[in-house]
């Protein structure tokens, strides 16, 4: 089975989420749910990881 990671907006989690739900994928970022608006942000949250 697939695993995803992602680091993004409600826009990338909520899809991965209902996908993940049906069973069609695994998430590998259950720890680190992080939404972000930017790359700013992203980079930022990365640093802190």
């Amino acid at each position: 089975m697939l695993t995803v990671s992602a680091i993004g907006s409600c826009r990338v989690f909520t899809p991965l989420n209902l996908v993940r739900r049906r069973k069609e994928i695994l998430t590998g970022h259950a720890s680190a749910e992080w939404y972000t608006h930017s790359t700013k942000d992203v980079l930022q949250k990365i640093d802190i990881g």
